[in-house]
C-alpha cells in the first residue's frame, strides 16, 4: 500500500483503529432489507426464498495479516467468507 501523503496515512490509520472494536465479534443479523428483491434477482424460488428469511444469521470481522480482513458470515449450515485489504 502507497501513501501520497501524511493526510492519507493518517486517514488509513483512522480507519484501523476504528476497525479494532469490531473485531473477532459476532453479529447476529436483526434485518435485512431487500432481501426477497435480491433473492428473486439470484433465481431463487418462492419457498427457498421464505426459509433464507427464517434463518439465524451470524457476521464477524476479523483480522489476517497486517491489513488483510475477512467478513464470515454463518447462515446455518452455510458459510461464507469474504476477504478485502482496508483502503483498497
Amino acid at each position: 500500500m502507497t501513501f501520497v501523503n501524511e493526510q492519507q496515512f493518517g486517514t488509513f490509520i483512522k480507519q484501523v483503529r476504528n476497525m479494532e472494536k469490531f473485531l473477532n465479534k459476532k453479529y447476529k443479523l436483526e434485518r435485512s432489507e431487500n432481501l426477497d428483491e435480491i433473492l428473486i434477482e439470484m433465481g431463487i424460488n418462492s419457498f427457498m426464498r421464505k426459509v433464507a428469511k427464517t434463518l439465524p444469521t451470524s457476521v464477524q470481522l476479523a483480522k489476517k495479516d497486517n491489513d488483510k480482513y475477512s467478513l464470515n458470515t454463518t447462515i446455518l449450515f452455510l458459510s461464507t467468507s469474504q476477504r478485502f485489504v482496508l483502503g483498497m
